[in-house]
């Protein structure tokens, strides 16, 4: 009777540290992007997902952030260098726009991914608290890429397993974005995209530039494959999982070489004043940005 009552003890005390936690964000009101890319929270998914905010107030939030800027001219005279330094600004405009919302840094996510191809740039963070949201979400291409990801994977003898990071990493959700437009939108892998991600590790002060994540197989594979070319038994003491590196590969995105110097740029100088609006997920229609 002692160690039930302890036990029910704990579970009181960690919903109330839950329900205080929640409580200090505060997602009444959606609050204008901190910077001039644009970069803001998916509000629409932080109050929708995973239940309704007015149904589950004391449920952690999906937390996510995004942008899409458009231009009239092409962004293939942006270098890859510039490329980086974007993703560099958007991850600090991403922590600029979290204090809006008092989201606690736990909860902030670590990724921020830049997406680049003809006239448009699409900004899209990692996500937290997201559970399975790339399996639940309303079918698009991005599942289907997942699916075939994961059946590739498993004919090559390495079982069933799903994205290493459940599909919660910044390639994945950008690729999203660009899906989540309409059902009619032509393959990612006819655009000749640029993929570029920094990543926040821990202790560290500022995001380093990053590769998609994954385990160390060979990426250099035909387009729209996730297929690796080493056997079961070549990979050894490696880790038989698949993650971002074969994603991008079956999207046909093209990752920067993280070894690239970030370099400064002048977005309306090179490319024209931008569009910037954001897609939010969860059914709402794009959202222009009064930026």
């Amino acid at each position: 009777m002692v160690g039930f009552r302890v036990s029910y003890l704990v579970l009181l005390v960690c919903w109330a540290f839950g329900v205080l936690l929640n409580a200090a964000q505060d997602f009444t009101v959606r609050h204008e992007p901190q910077g001039p890319l644009g970069v803001r929270l998916d509000y629409q998914v932080a109050i929708s997902w995973p239940k309704d905010i007015t149904l589950k107030p004391a449920v952690r939030r999906m937390i996510m952030f995004s942008s899409h800027l458009k231009f009239k001219k092409s962004v293939k005279d942006l270098s890859d260098g510039q490329l980086w330094q974007i993703a560099h600004d958007a991850h600090a405009e991403m922590v600029a726009d979290s204090k809006q919302y008092g989201i606690l840094p736990k909860d902030v996510p670590t990724a921020m991914v830049v997406l680049a191809f003809e006239n448009e740039i699409f900004l899209a963070s990692s996500s937290k608290n997201a559970g399975i949201f790339a399996y639940e979400y309303p079918e698009t291409k991005v599942l289907k890429t997942l699916q075939l990801c994961q059946l590739e994977f498993e004919k090559e003898g390495f079982g069933s397993k799903t994205h290493k990071n459940r599909g919660n990493c910044g390639e994945v959700m950008v690729a999203q974005l660009y899906y989540s437009q309409g059902d009619d939108m032509p393959l990612l892998a006819t655009k000749s995209a640029r993929i570029a991600a920094v990543l926040l590790n821990k202790g560290d002060t500022s995001p380093t530039q990053t590769d998609p994540c994954g385990s160390d197989r060979d990426v250099s594979e035909p387009p729209h494959s996730c297929t690796a070319h080493f056997t079961k038994a070549e990979s050894k003491n490696k880790q038989d999982v698949w993650g971002c590196n074969k994603f991008v590969v079956a999207e046909g995105m093209t990752p920067l070489d993280v070894g690239d110097t970030a370099l400064p740029y002048d977005l309306e100088e090179l490319l024209g004043k931008p569009e910037i609006s954001q897609i939010q997920l969860c059914g709402s229609p794009t959202a222009p940005s009064s930026s």
